[in-house]
């Protein structure tokens, strides 16, 4: 996702909303047929641009590879603070699947 008006639309409305230590989950469901991922990683929870630019990475490369078990949903991921980011993405993964 790249547009404002759909991380508000997941943010707004979400089915199922999620929480792992470093991580918050906001999903909504989409009629496209696949999973799509949004993330936000605030200036204040990663005060430098390299953890910011990291977590994303981590996240991203995490959810290339649980994209296949992903129900069709827009995803969106909030980085709250440093942490192990791909365990914590990885038990996210695995409890949308129950809620999307």
């Amino acid at each position: 996702m790249r547009r404002r008006f759909e991380f508000n639309a997941a943010l707004a409305h979400p089915k199922a909303r999620l929480r792992s230590a470093p991580l918050r989950l906001a999903a909504r469901p989409n009629g496209l047929g696949s999973a799509r991922l949004g993330l936000i990683a605030p200036k204040r929870a990663l005060r430098r641009a390299v953890d910011r630019n990291r977590a994303k990475r981590v996240l991203r490369e995490s959810f290339r590879l649980a994209r296949a078990t992903l129900p069709a949903c827009d995803i969106v991921v909030r980085v709250d603070a440093a942490g192990d980011w791909r365990q914590a993405a990885a038990a996210l993964w695995s409890k949308l699947n129950d809620r999307c």
